[in-house]
């Protein structure tokens, strides 16, 4: 089974959701005693999501990214962060 492209999301609710996975992802790095949670991976038989953070942790902005199947994770991150990078620029974002 492939993902519909025709699919509607909800842009809020998917919002609600990444910000909440996140925070979910910050506190078990915390009890790992890690520094910082910077991106998660949830991985599917129909593809990938990835959820990272731009900016800083007093303007944090989070970055959702959904693949297919096919999608090789490697890419997906590169491209990601070449992608955070311009939109923290483009929003003035501080490091």
């Amino acid at each position: 089974m492939h993902n519909n492209p025709q699919q509607q999301y909800s842009a809020d609710k998917l919002a609600a959701v990444s910000s909440s996975l996140f925070v979910l992802g910050v506190s078990l790095i915390k009890e790992f005693y890690f520094r910082d949670c910077k991106s998660i991976i949830l991985d599917s038989e129909r593809g990938k999501i990835f959820i990272a953070t731009i900016g800083n942790k007093q303007h944090p902005v989070i970055l959702m990214v959904q693949t297919n199947e096919q999608a090789m994770l490697g890419n997906v991150m590169h491209g990601a962060k070449k992608l955070s990078e311009k939109v923290s620029e483009r929003l003035n974002l501080p490091k």
